[in-house]
């Protein structure tokens, strides 16, 4: 199975790796409406077109690119 765009959507070598690293049995939301910018709690790391981005509960250096098809 593809992505609809070109070089997403696999891990492998020269790809644009997205990939999110997290406990299931601890992932929670902690977002409200009167404080929508919180982090999820369980989340370990995600990486973005393969740069670290999240870390053990913090942004860490490189955001991601928005993707236009």
């Amino acid at each position: 199975m593809g992505s609809a765009l070109k070089g997403h959507g696999v891990l492998e070598a020269g790809a644009w790796a997205d990939l999110t690293v997290f406990d299931p049995a601890t992932v929670d939301g902690t977002a409200t409406v009167a404080n929508p910018n919180q982090f999820s709690k369980g989340i370990d790391y995600v990486f973005v077109n393969g740069q670290l981005t999240f870390q053990n509960g913090e942004a860490a250096g490189q955001k991601g690119q928005a993707i236009r098809n």
